[in-house]
C-alpha cells in the first residue's frame, strides 16, 4: 500500500514536472514574442521618427515654394503694370512675363505633387502610430497574462 502511494507520488511529481516544463517552453516561447515586439516597436518608433521628420522638410519646402510662388505673382503684378507704362519695352517685359509663368506652373505643379507626396506619408505615419498601439497593447496584453 505504501508503494503504491510512493508510485502515486512519483506519478504526480512527473506529471507536474512535465507541466512545468511546459509551462517554462510557453513562458520562454512569450519571452521571445516579447522581446520581438520591442523590436518591433523600437523599428517603428524610428521609421516614425523619419516620416515625422521627412514631413516636416516636405512641409518647409511647400512653405519655401508658396513664399516663391508669391513673390512671382508679385513679380507677374508689377511686369504687367510697367508694361503698360512703358510701350517701347513691352516685347521684353511681355517675355519675361511669360517665363515666370511658366515657372509658376510648374512650382504649382512640383506644389501638388509635394502636397500628394505628404498626404501619403501623413497616411503611412497613422498606420505606423496605429501598428505601434497595437503592439504596445499586445505587449501589455503578454505582460499581464
Amino acid at each position: 500500500e505504501m508503494e503504491a502511494e510512493l508510485n502515486s507520488i512519483f506519478q504526480n511529481c512527473d506529471q507536474l514536472a512535465k507541466q512545468n516544463q511546459v509551462m517554462m517552453v510557453s513562458l520562454d516561447k512569450e519571452r521571445k514574442e516579447k522581446e520581438v515586439l520591442h523590436s518591433d516597436i523600437r523599428e517603428y518608433c524610428a521609421r516614425v521618427s523619419y516620416l515625422e521628420d521627412f514631413v516636416k522638410v516636405q512641409e518647409e519646402e511647400k512653405q519655401e515654394l508658396l513664399s516663391d510662388i508669391h513673390k512671382i505673382t508679385t513679380q507677374q503684378k508689377e511686369l504687367t503694370e510697367s508694361t503698360h507704362q512703358k510701350q517701347s519695352e513691352f516685347q521684353l517685359l511681355s517675355a519675361e512675363m511669360e517665363s515666370k509663368n511658366k515657372e509658376m506652373i510648374a512650382m504649382e505643379s512640383h506644389l501638388r505633387s509635394l502636397e500628394d507626396e505628404n498626404h501619403a506619408y501623413v497616411l503611412d505615419l497613422q498606420a505606423l502610430e496605429l501598428r505601434t498601439k497595437e503592439l504596445l497593447q499586445k505587449i501589455v496584453d503578454l505582460e499581464h497574462a
